[in-house]
């Protein structure tokens, strides 16, 4: 072999041993794209190279403050003003690179994090900055469809490609097995309670038709009026007390809404009677994509069905003998976060966002004081969809419960095997999470049971159950149509509008999320699981399949406007000054309190009042020390601590400290 063969053959090993894609595989992978959610980056290399993406950043607003501010109005916009001027700040020096590289981009605050849409070099332009912490996935999810069972004869067939040949109620995003979850399908997971007869039967109409309470003549004009889950967890008779959510706000993000609806128009709080007004009370987050309702519509518009459907069951009522909705006075606002459908994690992020603070139809002016008092969530968002990250909305559904705002969940519909409750946001403690039950108050054989090991938390979830097989409301074909479906999105519903209920009976309520939950779990029917979940026994309440059991609007009704016990007064109070104006108390922390209410007085002995959220000398404080600057006037100041309670009755006696305050405050 001559020596040029022999250089030759050496080059060419050479080359082959130190070729590109053999130091790519000596090279460990680069440090940003620990920050990347595997989805972004398997998403764009599958694609043109670009994909869109969550930009979060490592400096997040703290709003734990509001808890302890006495009004939701006060909650609402001290979390809006912290958020959105936290995110202007901070933000700032990301916007101007995203600017610099021109690809697009649109920012949130109700978490700090912007949306991206860029390749693989603008990731890890991105994820290199200490001031990113994460970039998560924003891929297409399918909403948790919920089944469809026949129709009404009313129902006609919406006029779409999609569905253009079916039923309104048969509709592909319901019926496609490509998108129906194997659970549903699987014989193992149909129980016998919904195989047998009794699905069918005279106990299932008896439901339906039962008198739940003496109401006005004008309201019931025939036996069947009123809907089997309403009836079944006493909102009738609720509304014989005269209680019908009348004042309370509710707030749906869904498919969208058919807001002209027989059922729905009148209690829209966009509609006076005679004309309409969509600012503030509608918000399409869906911006890209072909569908009925186009993208930015500027008035309410349901492409799929099931947002109309779940409004119904909490408001809806026509006047006639549709009264399919919990709270049939109350008012409601909506946004669609899905088209077809289909939702993002970025779309559930902005109806949130709108939700804190409602703005008119162009986003402009947005106004707190016009948030609602729950909204509901009938969706999921799971990994197998590229939700591989839990906490994506985690921060966002925290903030908008520090708002004052009940976030109620339906569980899912993945089945009945233990540790099914696994996809945002169901999952997450600031959710109400609701499973769904039939006629004879068994779980629904659809649905999802606990506890979350998603997040390896090991979490009891449900919170509560309610009604979600084979309910009955409006629907999207027509402005008359009807339709009956299953799922826990119909259970969610019942449990918005229980909150409107309960707002309407006793309005201190409004904001104190805790309290609402509480107690709707504690006067549930509290019902035992057959089924052992985590740490569940065959006694326990609450457990992993029905939470606190099946909600009772009535026996929640009877507990929200009762004389509550006195609450327990806090000991070993401890008084201290502070380096400046004002002392520091701190005391032993009560069991089971979140919260506590912190009483003052120039008196030395003194008889805190009945209402700390309405006092002048109250405040409402989280944790077992508070820094207080308050009163400001130097004098005689006493203190008492009770472990927080909505009703805050004096207790029977108060340990009580007293001080010179201006010697503390080093006058």
């Amino acid at each position: 072999m001559s020596r040029i063969a022999s250089f030759v053959i050496t080059l060419a090993i050479a080359i082959a041993t130190f070729s590109p894609a053999a130091v790519m595989r000596a090279v460990p992978p680069e440090p940003w794209r620990a920050k990347v959610d595997p989805w972004v980056l398997d998403a764009a290399a599958a694609g043109a190279g670009e994909t869109e993406f969550l930009v979060f950043l490592a400096d997040q607003a703290d709003v734990s403050a509001a808890a302890a501010l006495g009004s939701k109005r006060e909650k609402g916009e001290y979390v809006y003003r912290t958020l959105s001027e936290h995110a202007q700040r901070t933000q700032a020096p990301l916007r101007r690179t995203l600017d610099r590289m021109g690809v697009a981009w649109r920012p949130f605050w109700v978490a700090n994090m912007i949306w991206v849409w860029g390749d693989a070099s603008v990731m890890a332009a991105l994820a290199a900055r200490a001031d990113v912490a994460h970039l998560y996935a924003n891929p297409h999810v399918r909403l948790d469809a919920a089944t469809a069972e026949a129709p009404d004869a009313g129902v006609l067939r919406l006029r779409s490609a999609r569905t253009s040949g079916r039923n309104a109620a048969q509709d592909a995003s319901f019926q496609d097995a490509s998108i129906r979850d194997a659970n549903l399908r699987d014989a193992s997971f149909r129980d016998a309670s919904f195989q047998g007869a009794n699905f069918r039967d005279a106990s299932f109409r008896d439901a339906r038709f039962q008198d739940g309470g003496s109401l006005p003549a004008d309201r019931i004009l025939s036996p069947d009026a009123i809907e089997w889950g309403v009836s079944k967890i006493g909102a009738p008779a609720v509304w014989g007390a005269g209680i019908n959510g009348a004042g309370a706000v509710v707030g749906g993000q869904d498919t969208g809404y058919r807001w002209t609806h027989q059922a729905l128009q009148s209690h829209y709080r966009g509609w006076d009677g005679a004309t309409a007004d969509h600012d503030y009370n509608w918000h399409d987050a869906i911006h890209d994509g072909a569908s009925d309702c186009g993208v930015d519509s500027l008035v309410p518009c349901d492409d799929s069905g099931h947002g109309t459907h779940t409004m119904g069951t909490m408001v809806g009522d026509d006047g006639g003998t549709n009264q399919v909705g919990v709270a049939p006075g109350a008012t409601w606002i909506g946004c669609r976060n899905m088209r077809e459908g289909y939702g993002t994690p970025a779309t559930y992020a902005e109806c949130y966002q709108w939700f804190i603070a409602p703005a008119r139809v162009d986003g402009s002016d947005p106004d707190p004081s016009r948030a609602p008092d729950v909204i509901n969530n009938s969706w999921g968002c799971p990994a197998s969809e590229g939700c591989t990250d839990p906490t994506v909305l985690l921060a966002v559904v925290e903030n908008v419960r520090a708002a004052g705002i009940v976030t109620v969940h339906s569980a899912g519909n993945a089945g009945a095997a233990c540790s099914s409750i696994n996809t945002p946001a169901a999952i997450y403690d600031a959710s109400f999470t609701v499973g769904a039950t039939n006629s004879t108050d068994a779980i629904a054989y659809f649905s999802s049971r606990g506890p979350v090991m998603v997040d390896n938390s090991g979490r009891v979830k449900p919170d509560v159950a309610a009604p979600g097989d084979g309910v009955r409301s409006s629907y999207a074909s027509n402005d008359t149509s009807y339709a009956n479906m299953s799922g826990t999105s119909m259970a969610g519903p019942h449990v918005a509008g229980l909150v409107a209920l309960l707002i309407d009976a006793n309005p201190r309520l409004r904001g104190e999320v805790d309290v609402i939950e509480d107690l709707i779990g504690q006067s549930a029917l509290h019902l035992t699981p057959t089924q052992i979940c985590g740490d569940d026994t065959a006694s326990s309440v609450p457990n992993n399949v029905f939470g606190w059991g099946r909600v009772d609007a009535w026996a929640a009704y009877e507990a929200a406007i009762a004389p509550c016990a006195a609450p327990a007064t806090v000991g070993d109070l401890a008084i201290a000054p502070l380096a400046t104006q004002g002392v520091q108390l701190a005391w032993t922390p009560a069991d089971g309190a979140s919260a506590y209410h912190l009483w003052w007085d120039d008196a030395p002995y003194f008889e805190p009042g009945a209402d700390c959220f309405a006092a002048a000398n109250c405040r409402a404080v989280t944790g077992p020390t508070a820094d207080a600057p308050w009163p400001t006037a130097a004098g005689l100041t006493a203190w008492v601590v009770q472990s927080a309670k909505w009703c805050a009755v004096a207790p029977p006696s108060n340990r009580v400290v007293a001080f010179r305050y201006d010697l503390v405050a080093g006058e």
